[in-house]
């Protein structure tokens, strides 16, 4: 039975929309994931896409229900970032949580 999907489009569209109008100065793919980062005059946005295993050192058991992808964004003053690249602390960050269940409809996958 197809699920609702409609609160993590909600969820991820708000913190999508925050980049919108920005430049894409940088994009990689990670042991641990995806990171993207958006910049524009006043502010720097990192996009961070990665499965929790990683951020939680947990051990994946069982890969098919167990995986996570967490989805965070981290603002920064982009001037005072590009200053002092390691010590700029994060003006806001924001995370949210998708199962595993809500990438795909049961019957999507062979």
């Amino acid at each position: 039975m197809p699920q609702d999907l409609s609160q993590n489009a909600a969820a991820v569209g708000p913190l999508l929309e925050t980049a919108r109008g920005m430049t894409l100065v940088d994009a990689q793919l990670l042991k641990e994931g995806f990171r993207f980062v958006f910049e524009n005059a006043t502010l720097r946005k990192v996009i961070l896409l990665k499965p929790r295993v990683y951020t939680d050192g947990a051990v994946i058991v069982d890969p098919i229900n167990d995986v996570v992808v967490q989805f965070t964004v981290t603002t920064y003053d982009a001037a005072a970032y590009r200053q002092n690249d390691a010590q700029t602390k994060p003006l806001e960050e924001t995370s949210i949580e998708l199962p595993y269940s809500t990438w795909f409809f049961q019957g999507d996958y062979r």
